[in-house]
């Protein structure tokens, strides 16, 4: 009963949802991990991923905690940052080249990759927190704002989610701009952000 109580108070310190290995690193076996599983005390969301009943299904949480090189990207991760009102019909996520999850698409076949060389995988790494709670790997706002920009010269986005994004970064009272003008020299959009910057601000 003492290690009952234990391993959920664990879970409730860390927003409800563990891996694995996090779990057996404070101590936990993983015949415990089933054990609870069997008397309905946690649940296994997906493999390696462990959460409390209670807890609201949280995709974004458990594909980032279980394939850690996925970064939550694009309209999902605008959707964090609430630089849209657009609820994220598909789950985006950008991973390093060479890099391709196994079994994810069988599992959440929502999902859209987005493949970046290293040196740009890792421009605008940061966290965002889900409407769960959890906190994700995510790009920062003027990284996603650079992959709209890409992304609409090649009219991968919805043009309204787009002209949104825009408007409410720049609607910021303290944009970044020099950081999204380093970001966008980098990931080769300098051109498209002085067009629309010009109009913005």
């Amino acid at each position: 009963m003492k290690r009952t109580k234990e391993l959920i108070q664990l879970l409730k310190d860390n927003s409800g949802t563990l891996s694995t290995s996090e779990i057996t690193s404070a101590g936990f076996s993983p015949g415990f991990l089933n054990y609870m599983s069997e008397k309905n005390l946690i649940v296994n969301e997906t493999r390696g991923i462990w959460s409390l009943p209670e807890v609201p299904i949280d995709d974004l949480a458990t594909i980032t905690r279980r394939w850690k090189r996925c970064v939550v990207s694009y309209g999902s991760a605008l959707w964090l940052h609430d630089l849209t009102d657009r609820t994220p019909h598909v789950i985006d996520l950008t991973v390093p080249e060479g890099y391709m999850p196994r079994t994810t698409h069988k599992e959440f076949p929502n999902i859209i990759f987005h493949t970046v060389i290293k040196e740009k995988y890792e421009i605008g790494l940061s966290e965002a927190k889900t409407p769960a709670g959890n906190i994700v790997p995510a790009y920062d706002k003027e990284r996603c704002i650079c992959d709209v920009l890409k992304a609409r010269n090649s009219n991968n986005i919805d043009i309204q989610v787009f002209s949104e994004s825009l408007k409410r970064y720049f609607a910021d009272p303290t944009p970044d701009m020099k950081k999204l003008s380093n970001y966008a020299k980098l990931l080769h959009v300098s051109n498209e952000l002085h067009r629309y910057t010009e109009v913005l601000l």
